[in-house]
C-alpha cells in the first residue's frame, strides 16, 4: 500500500509541475497575443479618430484658396463657410487631441485672425498663401500624429495620398489663377515676377497632376484596390476623365499661352471636383480601417480562445495521466454476487428420491469407516 502512495505523490508531483509549465505558456502566449491584436486595434482605432479631422483640415484649405482668390480680386468680404470650417477644426481638435496639432492650430488660427482686415492685390495673395501652407502644415501633423502617413495597407495609404495630392492641385492651380490676374494688373516691372511666379506655379500644378493622376490609375485601372466599393472606384474614374483636359500635360501651356480666364476656370473646377471627391475618398479610408480594426478583434477573441481551449485540454489530459489506477481484486476473492446465481442452481438440480438419498448417506458413514492403511508396516513385513 505504501509503495502505491509513493507513485500516487509521483505522479500527482508531475502532473502540478506540468501544469504549472503550461500554464505559464499559456500565460505568456496570451499576453503575446492580446498586446499585438491590443495594439493593433489601438492604432486603427486612432486612425479612425483622425479621419473626421483631416477632412475638417482639408475643406479648411479648399476655403482658404477659395478665399484667397476672391481677396486678390478686390472682395473684401470673407465667405461664410470659412468660419464654419473653422469651427469644425477646432471640435474635432477636442476630439484628437494632441500637442502637436494643438500648436499648429493656435498658430494658424491666430494667423487667420490676423487678416480680419481684407487685404487686396498682391498683399492679401502674399497672406493668404502663408495661411494655406500653415493649413498644409497642419494637415501633415494630423497624419503624422495618426500615423495615417504610414499606413502599411496600400489600399489606405493610397487614400491618403490621393487626398494630400489633390489638396496639393487644389492649391497649386488656384495659385497659378490668381498670379495670372496679378499679372494682368501689375505694371511692367512687377509683371516679370509675376509671371515668374506663374511659371512656378503651373509647374506645381503640373506635378500635383502627375502625382495624382498616378494614384488615380493604380486606383481604376489596374485593380490594385479591390477593398474600394464601386461608389469609390466610379468617382475616381469620373475626377481623373474630369482634370486631364483642364490640367494635363496637353493642357497647362507655358505662362504666355495660359490667358487668367482659362486658368481661373481650371482652379474653380479642381475646387469642385475637390469638394465632390474628398467626402468619398475619406468614406472610403473610414470603411476599410473599420473593416480591419473589426478583423483585428476578431483575430484577438479567436487567438485567445484558442489558447484557453488549449489549455484546458492539457488540464484534461493531465487530469487523466494523473488519476490513480482502480484497485484489482485478487484473484478468488471476488465477491458472490459475481459467482453464479445460487437460485438458478437449486432450481436446475434434478429431483432425487428420499431413498437415494439415504442410501448416499449410509455410503459416505461406511466410507468413513474404512481407514487406509498405511504401505511399508508390520503386516507389509509378514
Amino acid at each position: 500500500m505504501s509503495r502505491a502512495r509513493a507513485t500516487r505523490g509521483v505522479r500527482l508531483l508531475v502532473a502540478v509541475v506540468l501544469l504549472v509549465a503550461i500554464g505559464g505558456l499559456f500565460a505568456a502566449l496570451s499576453a503575446q497575443l492580446i498586446s499585438a491584436h491590443r495594439a493593433d486595434g489601438q492604432r486603427l482605432a486612432r486612425e479612425r479618430a483622425a479621419v473626421p479631422y483631416v477632412d475638417a483640415v482639408a475643406r479648411l484649405t479648399l476655403d482658404l484658396v477659395e478665399t484667397r482668390s476672391g481677396a486678390v480680386r478686390g472682395q473684401t468680404e470673407a465667405p461664410a463657410n470659412l468660419r464654419v470650417s473653422m469651427t469644425a477644426v477646432t471640435d474635432q481638435q477636442a476630439n484628437f487631441g494632441s500637442a502637436l496639432t494643438a500648436q499648429r492650430w493656435t498658430d494658424l488660427r491666430a494667423a487667420i485672425d490676423e487678416v480680419r482686415q481684407r487685404p487686396t492685390g498682391a498683399d492679401a495673395a502674399d497672406r493668404h498663401t502663408d495661411l494655406i501652407t500653415l493649413a498644409t502644415d497642419l494637415l501633415g501633423a494630423v497624419l503624422t500624429e495618426s500615423r495615417l502617413d504610414a499606413e502599411p495597407e496600400q489600399a489606405s495609404h493610397s487614400l491618403v495620398v490621393a487626398v494630400r495630392e489633390l489638396l496639393d492641385l487644389v492649391a497649386a492651380t488656384g495659385r497659378a489663377a490668381d498670379t495670372s490676374a496679378l499679372a494682368v494688373a501689375a505694371g511692367r516691372d512687377d509683371a516679370t515676377e509675376l509671371r515668374l511666379d506663374l511659371a512656378l506655379a503651373l509647374n506645381d500644378a503640373a506635378t500635383a497632376y502627375a502625382d495624382l493622376s498616378g494614384v488615380l490609375t493604380t486606383a481604376v485601372a489596374t485593380g490594385a484596390w479591390p477593398p474600394l466599393t464601386s461608389a469609390v472606384s466610379e468617382q475616381l474614374n469620373l475626377l481623373h476623365d474630369a482634370l486631364r483636359p483642364s490640367v494635363g500635360p496637353a493642357a497647362l501651356r507655358p505662362p504666355t499661352s495660359a490667358d487668367t480666364a482659362t486658368l481661373d476656370s481650371v482652379a474653380r473646377q479642381v475646387r469642385d471636383l475637390a469638394r465632390a471627391t474628398l467626402p468619398a475618398l475619406l468614406t472610403e479610408l473610414d470603411r476599410q480601417l473599420g473593416s480591419r480594426e473589426e478583423a483585428a478583434t476578431s483575430r484577438l477573441t479567436l487567438a485567445v480562445a484558442t489558447a484557453a481551449a488549449g489549455f484546458v485540454l492539457g488540464l484534461v489530459i493531465l487530469w487523466w495521466s494523473a488519476a490513480p489506477p482502480a484497485p484489482a481484486t485478487e484473484r478468488g476473492d471476488e465477491p458472490l454476487a459475481s459467482g453464479p446465481d445460487v437460485a438458478s442452481v437449486s432450481v436446475n438440480l434434478p429431483a432425487v428420491d428420499a431413498r437415494e438419498l439415504l442410501a448416499l448417506e449410509e455410503l459416505v458413514h461406511v466410507g468413513r469407516g474404512v481407514r487406509a492403511r498405511p504401505s511399508g508396516g508390520a503386516d507389509d513385513a509378514e
